[in-house]
């Protein structure tokens, strides 16, 4: 199965990728996978594979299990298969490779209602591949809506794609019933922004029609035509590994319709790699004649394009489905982070992709007197669990670090942004005395919360920085955070290379870890960010990054959803191409710059929007930033920016390109408040401090 691959032209085999055959800029699509999406439409499903030399017939997880614990080879016969459990891979099944072209599973519900559970799941597994496997789902778990018609006053006439949940009635409203509703342009990928329907606001018509009231901001926002997508969020990870290392996923492809993550890694060893990975939706399914022709004739009456079709075998065919998995990969307290390499994500209602470290909360700082301090933590609720609408008195305080081991970073820092403590686990992480809650709807329940400790040093502790912030508070409230983090458990050290995100509704890479490399990729129709290294602490997880490295990308067609941050400037953060956002806002001082030593050199922007911020690049709360060697594009007027900065120290500017209707003073290309330390060649000489 390996092969020498002989100027990068579409050869299968298990050679990474030639770094020589790389484009100046953006990815090389001819070595993304080459996917044929008719490839398994309307062949025959399979329940079981037969063993050879046997009359034992086992379904295909089943086979692939039982060799995989007997073998380091599996080699799955070609063909379409059904499936209505996950396959669970423990370590007996390490140290296997597993051959899958040409077959496909298929997960379905066996009686009323859609399977959206797991396919694969790792745990404690080593050395294992998985390829040429593809992944699908009977039938999406997400609604698709048409709109067909504006009737006024904030009611619309839609239909639901054919071929997909198209029948709306009360067995199937939660498809219906989301916050989570993106809107795509027929002719163009525009992704509008989420917005909240009910299900109850919708209401069948005899022709098979629906009618249905939206507010009216985003009804003067639709058009006849639009499509609204129902991103459904109940659904399971496609694939999950935890806790496992040396996990190779090639050529395989994911159609992902749960509505849950399509790759998820949760405390591994070392982050999977992927190659030559497609996760995108499938193409419309098979449908009757008499559905056809119905929504021909819906299509004929009002004028909008319903994506249905007959293909060259005559066969009926049912709308396209616009959206799939919510992120791509979603990598969480990795001891390295994912390797990405000439993959292709596309359609995610979310994010392509996630590095990241989750948090504890800061709980007591005991000096021990010898030099030594003990940290005392404990877990937390993020925002959004707590402010839903469910029984608090039922929501436990789970929220945790990785445990620390010996030798392991310990990071701790305020929800203001300033760093408390930068150190060295001197003892590894054993649990604490644990305490009654103090939020009143846990004590009533005289719930405890397990509280845990680490040891540092002394003089790595700024104790003053705490001063404010109530460490005995169990409520949720951000602003009252002080997070301890693992940062040497932050899905550190990743790597994309050649690899092409495209038509999400939020950001391309969402990345929150350290010492990584995104490099000669393409972004395309990213609704937010291209590249973000944010925090988000409202949602539990943690974020400061170190040492990255942004180079050799395109970026095009991004930032033009409406749904985004404004800062206290007016300029839409979360509506540029590249955000590095810290916490610490427009305080210059090194405690509050924790994003620190990155590189944004040699990428090209083009097709920049600018209708919610005018800027390539948002830098807030960072130092040691260098920007070099970039195209920021074309302009016909002085309106495109380059850089916003606020709160940041120590940025150099040399090499790069901006569009010619600025004549290249500082001023008209770069913008913002509280700077020191602007300097390099564009400039010509250092900016004065902005403080």
């Amino acid at each position: 199965h390996a092969a020498v691959l002989e100027n990068n032209d579409h050869d299968s085999g298990d050679t990474m990728l030639d770094v020589d055959a790389r484009l100046e800029v953006g990815a090389d699509e001819n070595l993304l996978p080459q996917v044929d999406k008719e490839l398994f439409v309307g062949m025959e499903r399979k329940n079981t594979v037969r063993e050879e030399g046997s009359d034992l017939l086992l379904g295909v997880y089943d086979y692939i299990l039982k060799y995989a614990a007997e073998s380091d080879v599996v080699i799955v016969t070609p063909g379409a298969y059904t499936i209505s459990s996950l396959a669970e891979f423990s370590d007996t099944h390490s140290n296997t490779t597993v051959y899958a072209y040409g077959v496909m599973a298929e997960a379905y519900q066996p009686t009323d209602g859609n399977y959206t559970g797991s396919h694969l799941r790792f745990t404690e597994v080593k050395n294992i591949s998985i390829k040429g496997l593809t992944l699908g789902y009977a039938q999406q778990s997400s609604g698709q809506i048409y709109v067909l018609d504006k009737l006024g006053g904030g009611r619309l006439r839609i239909v639901t794609g054919a071929g997909m949940i198209n029948e709306f009635g009360d067995s199937n409203k939660k498809y219906y019933n989301t916050t989570g509703v993106i809107v795509h342009r027929a002719g163009d990928f525009y992704a509008m922004g989420d917005f909240v329907i009910s299900a109850n606001t919708i209401v069948k018509n005899s022709d098979g029609t629906m009618y249905m009231n939206v507010g009216s901001g985003v009804y003067d926002l639709i058009q006849a035509g639009d499509i609204m997508t129902c991103r459904q969020s109940a659904g399971s990870r496609t694939v999950q590994s935890l806790r496992s290392e040396g996990i190779l996923f090639q050529d395989m492809t994911v159609y992902g319709y749960t509505g849950g993550l399509a790759f998820h890694e949760v405390n591994n060893v070392e982050g999977a790699t992927y190659y030559r990975v497609y996760n995108t939706t499938k193409n419309g399914p098979i449908i009757d004649q008499a559905t056809y022709e119905r929504y021909q004739g819906y299509q004929d009456r009002y004028g909008v394009d319903l994506e249905i079709s007959i293909d060259e075998q005559n066969r009926y065919r049912g709308s396209l489905p616009h959206i799939g998995s919510v992120d791509a990969t979603h990598t969480t307290c990795g001891g390295t982070g994912s390797q990405v390499i000439s993959c292709l994500f596309e359609n995610m209602c979310d994010d392509g992709t996630n590095q990241k470290s989750t948090h504890a909360r800061l709980s007591e700082v005991i000096d021990n007197g010898d030099g030594t301090t003990t940290i005392v933590y404990k877990g937390n609720l993020p925002a959004y669990s707590y402010n839903d609408n469910k029984d608090k008195s039922k929501l436990s305080f789970s929220g945790l670090c990785a445990d620390f081991r010996v030798g392991d970073r310990v990071y701790i820092y305020t929800s203001a942004g300033q760093l408390v403590c930068d150190s060295t686990a001197i003892t590894a992480t054993q649990s604490y005395s644990p305490t009654i809650s103090t939020h009143p709807h846990e004590q009533l329940m005289g719930k405890q919360i397990t509280r845990y400790r680490v040891t540092v040093s002394t003089k790595d502790v700024n104790v003053d920085a705490l001063a404010g912030f109530n460490l005995k508070d169990d409520n949720h409230t951000p602003n009252q955070k002080v997070l301890v983090d693992n940062r040497s458990r932050a899905s550190n050290n990743f790597h994309f290379d050649n690899t092409v995100v495209q038509n999400n509704r939020s950001r391309g890479l969402l990345i929150k870890g350290s010492d990584g490399v995104v490099e000669n990729c393409t972004f395309r129709n990213c609704a937010k960010v291209a590249v973000a290294l944010i925090y988000e602490i409202q949602w539990g997880e943690s974020g400061i990054s170190e040492n990255v490295i942004i180079r050799n990308n395109l970026i095009d067609h991004t930032s033009y959803s409406p749904n985004g941050g404004i800062d206290a400037d007016g300029i839409g953060y979360m509506h540029v191409p590249i955000d590095i956002i810290g916490m610490g806002g427009r305080v210059v001082h090194e405690d509050y710059m924790l994003y620190k030593n990155i590189e944004i050199s040699g990428n090209k922007f083009i097709n920049r929007v600018i209708d919610w911020s005018p800027y390539a690049i948002y830098i807030q709360a960072a130092c040691n930033i260098r920007i070099l060697n970039n195209d920021f594009g074309s302009a016909e007027t002085d309106e495109f920016k380059a850089l916003w900065l606020s709160g940041v120290k120590g940025i150099e500017l040399s090499g790069n390109q901006y569009p010619p209707a600025i004549q290249y003073q500082f001023e008209d290309y770069v913008s913002g408040e509280h700077y020191a330390n602007i300097h390099g060649e564009d400039v010509q000489d250092y900016i004065p401090d902005k403080l």
